[in-house]
């Protein structure tokens, strides 16, 4: 596990120097090296039922990095950028089944719907 605290530093480093944007690493793979791709197979091998459909979807596609729900990551660009500057509110909800449901439905619901996002 400490391997992966390290490269969640190391992401967080790249945000704070302004090397990557919010958008880019919310589209770049979770695992880019094959260790960490390794680690995802203890995540694709859990019930993720608890966290909801498309989030599940998003985990297991982000492993790669090569789609987003289905679609190639310049199509979904804008929907992650959206999701990425979400209020600090949005995130920090009484449960975390209540912040993975708002997060599953950011995934895949109508963008257009005045609760999404809230």
């Amino acid at each position: 596990m400490r391997k992966k605290s390290i490269e969640v530093a190391a992401d967080c480093n790249l945000l704070r120097q302004r090397m990557i944007s919010h958008v880019e690493l919310g589209l770049a793979p979770l695992w880019p090296t094959p260790e960490a791709a390794a680690f995802a197979t203890n995540v694709n091998t859990r019930d993720w039922t608890d966290i909801g459909r498309y989030t599940e979807i998003w985990l297991r596609e982000r492993k790669d990095g090569s789609l987003i729900m289905a679609k190639q990551p310049s199509a979904m660009a804008g929907r992650m950028a959206k999701i990425a500057n979400l209020p600090s509110a949005f995130w920090e909800r009484p449960s975390a089944q209540e912040a993975f449901k708002a997060f599953d439905y950011a995934l895949d619901g109508d963008m257009g719907n005045p609760h999404w996002g809230v």
